[in-house]
């Protein structure tokens, strides 16, 4: 289980990784430091495995900087957007913050008597960009938790996605999310309302064709304009117009469909004119948004 870097532009692995990163245990989820961290190295990488590892890893000379072990499988984990603190989860149905710098838990959020936190394995967590002490997380219970970091309890719930991956974004007020299901599989959410209610964002197929179930989603970051979701049944990525409006439904942009393999993965460049989607066939496959070719 290994993980290797290539180069965008043609594809050509980095020598420094040409043998990969590998150990016996399964690496869940992998997350770039920001930039704007304070304090820190820069090309960090922070990686979550099924032995309940937390690691960060120096890009740029292959060196192991840090461990922390949970004893629980971790599934997922990400930044805040300033770098200064990240987030897992996993088996144990527990988010978990960390402080960047000193790699001390901040914060344990598993619900209380009167709020809930999660029943079930998470397989994602989402810090929002617009509010620091807002974090969302979902997995198996067909529960988006948004979570008050400050008050480490739940400030909202919107009930009925089921993520089986990295398949839920912030993008302003905006909660989307990918659900491993074949019907409204992509959904949007306002959280500012107390009881969310999901809009749907269709996902047609041809008559006779096995719907998608969605393991990824990502909104870009960088402007705001698009969405990718991916998933297995079609194995099939979609790309839509994001408005970021609730009374604006997306509309789709592209497809790249009859891929050999469910597609697992999708993420955006920090300039928001790239991205990227990957699967169980093994290929990499960056696309150029502005041109909608395949490098």
């Amino acid at each position: 289980f290994s993980f290797f870097f290539f180069q965008a532009e043609d594809g050509i692995r980095d020598p420094l990784w040409s043998r990969g990163l590998g150990d016996v245990y399964k690496r869940q989820s992998v997350r770039w430091r920001p930039h704007e961290a304070k304090g820190v190295s820069k090309n960090v990488l922070l990686s979550v495995n099924a032995a309940g590892q937390v690691q960060h890893w120096l890009s740029t000379s292959c060196k192991l900087l840090h461990t922390i072990v949970e004893s629980t499988m971790l599934c997922c984990a990400d930044f805040t957007p300033d770098g200064s603190m990240f987030g897992i989860g996993g088996d144990d149905k527990i988010v978990r913050l960390y402080d960047e710098v000193s790699k001390k838990q901040k914060a344990k959020l598993e619900g209380t008597i009167n709020s809930p936190g999660h029943a079930n394995r998470i397989f994602s967590i989402k810090f929002s960009k617009n509010d620091p002490n807002i974090v969302a997380s979902a997995g198996w219970d067909k529960a988006v938790i948004i979570w008050d970091i400050a008050a480490q309890e739940p400030k909202t719930k919107c009930i009925g996605p089921y993520i089986c991956g990295d398949s839920i974004d912030i993008i302003g007020n905006l909660l989307i999310t990918g659900s491993w299901r074949t019907e409204n599989q992509l959904e949007m959410w306002d959280m500012r309302e107390a009881k969310p209610t999901p809009i749907n964002i269709k996902w047609d197929n041809e008559p006779g064709v096995s719907p998608v179930k969605l393991y990824a989603c990502q909104a870009c970051q960088s402007n705001g304009k698009f969405l990718l979701a991916g998933g297995s049944g079609t194995n099939e990525a979609r790309m839509y117009n994001l408005f970021q409006d609730t009374n604006v439904t997306p509309t789709l942009l592209a497809t790249m469909k009859n891929l050999s393999r469910a597609c697992y993965t999708v993420d955006f460049s920090n300039q928001g004119d790239i991205c990227a989607l990957s699967g169980g066939d093994g290929l990499i496959r960056i696309i150029d948004i502005k041109k909608q070719e395949q490098y």
